[in-house]
């Protein structure tokens, strides 16, 4: 729609979207025109003929879009498919260790997108479980759990009131409208779950064929890691009963458990991922041990033998 009003501004002088209503839901202009912003009413079944004769009595040529259904009234609410989408509310859940001002970029990013009634809840891994809640703003909250991230994604779950779940990692940065994305998730009874496509920060070429390989198997195997940002429904969060282990690879037992269920929604736009961990252990070893780790993983290995190995590493 936008792009084809910006093609038409490419021949004419203004671009005019009529509602059903008698309004315009759009216009855009190649030249300035203050008389049309200027009308003695914008009421009535008129608006959108008087526009346009504003526009041509000012010496603009005209494209008209397809008429449409706008949004300005409460009974136009009806009109909209999946209304469901706009009654869900969002969950992030991070997990985190250390003090929670780490947080403070990330939070300043997500809060102003966040939708009404959605909520940030951090879980932090020190500190003794059941200890009373911390309200760190309007929308954002703490609570500790024990020590692991599958307790702590757990933990997080438990204290949220929101039936969307994302599960989000504290070094991560998601595409802006990230709230819409997430939602995405309800407008299809085929998908019991959701993720990102990876980027890192930083203009490494290894950690960029790195991103790729990331992208290329959740397209082919269907299976995204958790710094790929996973999200859920809630019931499905609830058929699987959680995150099954504690301490490491929480996010690729969920993952096979939910395909099962359904398929997996790549969001095509980014989630950037902090490459620190890389960075220190070298790209190639780090990329080596978190195959290795998969491996023994699917090799059935106890998970706190697999924590305790894997951050010697």
């Amino acid at each position: 729609l936008v792009d084809d009003a910006f093609r038409a501004l490419n021949h004419c002088d203004a671009v005019l979207g009529p509602a059903r209503d008698g309004g315009f839901y759009m216009i855009g202009l190649a030249r300035r025109c203050d008389a049309v912003f200027l009308p003695a009413s914008w009421g009535g079944s008129e608006v959108c003929g008087r526009a346009l004769a504003t526009l041509q009595r000012e010496g603009l040529t005209v494209a008209l879009g397809k008429e449409r259904n706008d949004i300005d009234r409460v009974e136009d609410l009806m009109r909209l498919p999946g209304r469901d989408y706009f009654d869900r509310r969002v969950a992030i859940i991070i997990p985190f260790l250390g003090s929670p001002s780490r947080l403070e970029k990330l939070l300043e990013f997500l809060e102003p997108q966040l939708w009404p009634a959605d909520e940030i809840i951090l879980v932090s891994g020190e500190g003794l479980p059941g200890t009373a809640t911390c309200r760190i703003s309007a929308r954002t909250r703490m609570v500790r759990a024990r020590r692991g991230r599958g307790l702590q994604l757990n933990c997080g779950v438990r204290e949220s009131r929101s039936d969307l779940l994302w599960f989000l990692h504290e070094d991560s940065t998601p595409p802006p409208n990230f709230a819409y994305h997430v939602r995405k998730l309800v407008l299809s009874q085929h998908h019991s779950l959701g993720c990102f496509r990876l980027a890192f920060d930083g203009h490494s070429r290894a950690l960029a064929l790195i991103a790729r390989w990331a992208n290329i198997r959740t397209s082919i195997l269907q299976l995204p890691y958790g710094d790929q940002g996973i999200f859920c429904e809630r019931a499905t969060y609830d058929q699987l009963n959680g995150f099954r282990r504690a301490y490491i690879m929480e996010d690729v037992d969920f993952v096979r458990s939910a395909r099962r269920l359904g398929k997996l929604l790549i969001i095509p736009q980014p989630l950037r991922s902090s490459p620190a961990r890389y960075v220190k252990c070298g790209i190639l070893r780090a990329s080596l041990v978190n195959h290795l780790l998969f491996g023994l993983y699917l090799a059935g290995i106890d998970d706190r033998k697999l924590y305790s190995w894997y951050y010697r590493c």
